[in-house]
């Protein structure tokens, strides 16, 4: 008896011993990358947005800093279980570690839209290895005037110091207040802070007084209305919505603009009218990198009838949704609400990058915060999800306004399209009509083996309307199947006295019907008040309606 349980105890000491050996065999295992990410033209160390994967597994792993003066963020966002998911890291310009058990790794290094990515495979051994990535800039934005921004924001503002130098994101509005309930004070969910922007460096900036109203509960109670964004206020709102009225005559006296975050809220067909809100999110916080994440998210409220809006067997389909969009920002032109264009992320809570879409806004020579809200405000804009836009109508800027037709009766789009990847195609659009000028398109290759696409098309304009380009990027082959790569100007518009751009029935019926809907939908549950802005819209849109074609 005494012999066996001897026996026992040599056998659990030696698995014991067996376990630390093999602890401490992993824990050796970790062989440390030393790595550094440059500017190829300059030889500089730059911030950037880092991705490590294993090869095999696709495991992310992250870096640490090297420098003291360093530092590291990781982002580590999945919807769900879906394959829906951002891993990655942001640094700062200095030296950086990663340590890995031997194996082949796959490294991305990426900054911003005007930076070619570079990428590579490294073998791990048992030795230390070092790894140099070397990022080209192949269109320098800023020489040309335009800066970046991205309107809609979720990460902390402690968070910026590292992420817009890395993301390469000009101007960011972080929310500092949001709230989800008709009853919540947007005051009472941050502090109150300088309503000055906050300077990183020269070239990037974060203004820190922003509000989101949400509103998914009315009075506690699950009864979504939707979203709206306020940014560049001065203080803190102590007022809730619904009602939004109040909501919008408080950010005009503080000099805010409202931005739009998605057309298909239950409230926006509403809020636009009412709210006469300012910015138009063409790039929006479902639009992503990775795979596309809610097709079935808000379908109940799209046109049936509207052929854009393409679907499969899940719902919409990533060029469904952002045609979706894009035909409600359309129609909501024609009928007289000239909302300027924005682009956003809600980086912070969805799976996707700082500046994914963003809005660049030209400057000119000199860039500061005034100056560039100021433009946005002003429509000198474009949207993009990747394409780098220098376009002009009739030589004028996005956002240009003529009281009276050409003496040419034409208008002129000119300008240059540098991309990473070829375009797919490239289109004008006026009044809301798509119109192919790839017979019109010189293309060529750029620095770092870029793409270059010249426009020079003339397209025929004898009334009232507007204009606008579009294009869309060909994604590379490791992009998830369906990805769209969106860029789009601010219009420019055209008012002459003789003549009034009409709206399409088929969208103001659309409208109409989705303010009976909400209507009805609202009975019971919203105070009189509340109810009585969807009421005021619905005539708006009956009116509309009585001249429409």
């Amino acid at each position: 008896m005494q012999y066996k349980s001897f026996r026992l105890f040599l056998f659990c000491l030696g698995s014991l011993c067996i376990l630390n050996w093999g602890l401490a065999e992993d824990t050796f295992a970790q062989v440390r990358v030393l790595g550094r990410v440059v500017d190829a033209k300059t030889g500089q160390l730059i911030p950037c947005r880092l991705t490590v994967r294993g090869e095999d597994d696709q495991q992310p792993y992250f870096p640490s800093k090297f420098d003291k003066a360093g530092t590291v963020i990781v982002y580590d966002r999945q919807l769900g279980n879906t394959p829906s998911l951002q891993q990655h890291s942001t640094l700062s310009p200095h030296v950086f570690t990663i340590d890995v058990p031997p194996g082949r790794y796959r490294v991305r290094a990426q900054r911003g839209k005007e930076w070619m990515a570079d990428e590579t495979i490294i073998t791990v051994g048992n030795k230390p290895v070092d790894l140099e990535l070397r990022l080209w800039k192949f269109c320098d934005m800023q020489q040309r005037g335009w800066y970046s921004g991205d309107t809609h924001v979720h990460l902390p503002a402690s968070d910026m110091h590292n992420v817009l130098p890395a993301e390469d994101v000009n101007v960011a509005f972080p929310l500092s207040y949001w709230v989800r309930d008709s009853q919540a004070i947007p005051a009472t969910t941050g502090p109150v802070l300088p309503a000055e922007p906050v300077i990183i460096d020269p070239l990037h900036l974060y203004y820190p007084i922003n509000t989101e109203y949400e509103i998914f509960t009315v009075g506690g109670k699950p009864h979504t209305q939707g979203a709206v964004l306020i940014l560049n206020h001065q203080r803190p709102f102590e007022l809730t919505a619904p009602p939004v009225a109040k909501v919008a005559a408080e950010a005009r006296r503080q000099g805010a603009l409202l931005d739009l975050d998605k057309h298909s809220w239950n409230w926006s067909v509403m809020i636009v009218p009412i709210m006469k809100v300012d910015l138009f999110e063409l790039g929006n916080n479902h639009h992503w990198e990775t795979k596309f994440g809610f097709p079935k998210w808000t379908l109940e409220n799209a046109p049936v009838d509207w052929p854009e809006i393409e679907r499969d067997e899940q719902g919409f389909t990533e060029l469904g949704w952002t045609e979706f969009g894009l035909q409600t920002y359309y129609a909501f032109l024609n009928c007289g609400f000239r909302m300027r264009v924005s682009g956003g992320t809600a980086s912070g809570v969805h799976p996707v990058a700082l500046g994914h879409s963003r809005v660049y806004v030209h400057c000119g020579d000199a860039f500061d915060y005034p100056t560039w809200i100021e433009h946005l405000n002003q429509g000198h804009s474009f949207v993009t999800q990747g394409p780098l836009l220098d376009v002009r109508f009739n030589d004028a800027l996005p956002g240009t306004t003529w009281t009276s037709i050409p003496s040419t009766e034409q208008m002129r789009v000119t300008g240059t399209i540098h991309s990473v990847h070829p375009l797919a195609r490239v289109e004008v659009i006026h009044n809301g009509r798509t119109i192919d000028v790839s017979d019109a398109l010189t293309t060529g290759k750029g620095t770092a083996h870029s793409n270059r696409c010249s426009i020079d098309a003339t397209i025929p304009c004898d009334t009232s309307g507007w204009f606008a380009l579009r294009c869309f990027e060909h994604p590379d082959g490791t992009a998830p199947k369906g990805k769209v790569i969106l860029a789009h100007t601010n219009p420019v518009f055209i008012d002459a006295p003789d003549s009034v751009l009409r709206p399409r029935r088929r969208d103001v019926e659309y409208f109409l019907s989705r303010m009976t809907s909400e209507l009805q939908r609202n009975q019971g549950v919203l105070d009189d008040d509340a109810l009585a802005e969807f009421a005021e819209a619905k005539a708006i849109y009956e009116k509309l309606l009585e001249r429409a074609e």
